[in-house]
């Protein structure tokens, strides 16, 4: 069984996996046309079908980040999902969308997850009840 707080942490990383599909889904709705051969009406069904994806996706998102925000600090709530959002967002990028990863982006996310692990790591000090002296 898992730990609340480590459920926790994965609903907040589940949070950045669904805003990340949310965004290549919407990007996919707004330029269907480029990817598949269709005609007006299948191309309007289609976009609406990519667009209520979308939405769903949203709402995966949304649930998954009130969900950690349950066990865990906001802060750490919220560097856990934009990290993995981030993170995820560029690589669907790069392999739906043939999109460039330069090697500033892939710096950049080494130091964000430097910065979450930190962030993460000092989250869980503080949940740690502190003694205090009594004399």
């Amino acid at each position: 069984m898992v730990s609340p707080h480590r459920s926790a942490i994965l609903s907040a990383c589940f949070a950045g996996l669904f805003g990340a599909l949310a965004g290549c889904t919407g990007k996919f709705a707004g330029t269907v046309e480029h990817y598949v051969e269709l005609e007006s009406h299948a191309l309007l069904l289609a976009r609406f079908a990519t667009y209520g994806a979308m939405i769903l996706l949203n709402g995966f998102m949304l649930s998954n980040y009130l969900r950690s925000l349950q066990s865990l600090p906001s802060l750490q709530a919220t560097v856990l999902s934009n990290a993995s959002n981030i993170s995820l967002t560029g690589l669907m990028g790069y392999f739906a969308y043939s999109e460039d990863l330069s090697w500033s982006w892939c710096c950049g996310i080494v130091l964000l997850f430097c910065g979450t692990i930190l962030v993460t790591a000092a989250g869980q000090d503080d949940s740690k009840p502190q003694k205090t002296h009594r004399e």
